[in-house]
């Protein structure tokens, strides 16, 4: 049962913060209070609601149910994870890093303490502070996935052309690590080709190229390249053979996706030079 609150309380630490979610959050909540008003609540209910009104933006309500859980359960190292994030949605990052210190005086590898740290840094205008959490956080973590390299360069690169090399590499070590993963291999393509690194951009889209079996994606993609890159009429010719792709495979002309990727290429081809 704990293992599963647990998860539950991490799951919801990720969501967005958007009125999309107000319906079956809302319910959630009415859940979770039917259950507190019965006596007996742990720590993990309030947790949970206090996560979930932090989603509703009630963050008087959210702060609250923190209080509540805390002192059911002070060492709940999810308690001061989720305070942190609401510090950040009230933007108050000097809050959320200080909350956030303290878990991490005493969990120094606290894998989600470290990824809330990193944005209290960002928030703060110190960059390279926040990476270096991110860094522990990679070089600590008992699973990597893909994420933990793309959220740490996309990070990187949200700071300015700079940081791009870096961000590279951080993806190039991911790749290393964990093998050539399409999705590791397309952040390394945009972020080359935001350096203007284009013709390596174009030898890692070849690269990557047996491994997807979308041709169309991958001709749209390098039609971008080429197009960033000045070369207007190979840039064309791609999104020409991206078009012919689709048309050659009539099954997926219905799907929503395909239907988005055509009106794109269309576009591109319609825009002047």
């Amino acid at each position: 049962m704990r293992r599963y609150l647990l998860a539950v309380a991490t799951l919801v630490l990720t969501l967005p913060t958007a009125s999309a979610a107000h319906g079956p959050t809302h319910r959630a909540i009415e859940e979770i209070s039917a259950r507190i008003e019965t006596g007996g609540a742990s720590a993990y209910d309030f947790l949970r609601r206090a996560e979930l009104y932090r989603i509703e933006r009630d963050w008087d309500a959210a702060e609250r149910d923190y209080v509540r859980a805390s002192r059911l359960d002070p060492q709940l190292s999810e308690i001061a994870v989720g305070r942190a994030a609401l510090h950040l949605d009230r933007g108050q990052p000097a809050g959320a890093k200080t909350t956030i210190d303290g878990l991490l005086s005493v969990h120094p590898d606290h894998s989600e303490a470290l990824r809330i740290r990193a944005q209290a840094w960002i928030a703060l205008g110190q960059p390279l502070e926040a990476a270096r959490d991110l860094d522990r956080r990679i070089a600590t973590a008992s699973r990597l996935t893909p994420d933990h390299y793309i959220e740490r360069a996309r990070l990187l690169a949200g700071c300015g052309d700079p940081f791009l090399s870096r961000a590279v590499r951080g993806i190039d070590e991911g790749i290393a690590r964990l093998g050539p993963i399409v999705s590791l291999e397309f952040c390394a393509i945009e972020l080359e080709t935001r350096r203007g690194e284009f013709d390596s951009a174009l030898i890692r889209l070849e690269a990557v190229a047996p491994q997807f079996d979308r041709k169309e994606i991958l001709l749209e993609r390098r039609g971008e390249i080429l197009a960033a890159a000045g070369r207007v009429a190979e840039a064309r010719e791609a999104y020409e053979a991206a078009l012919a792709a689709i048309e050659s495979g009539s099954e997926r002309r219905a799907g929503r996706a395909t239907r988005e990727l055509e009106a794109r290429l269309r576009a591109n081809l319609e825009a002047k030079p």
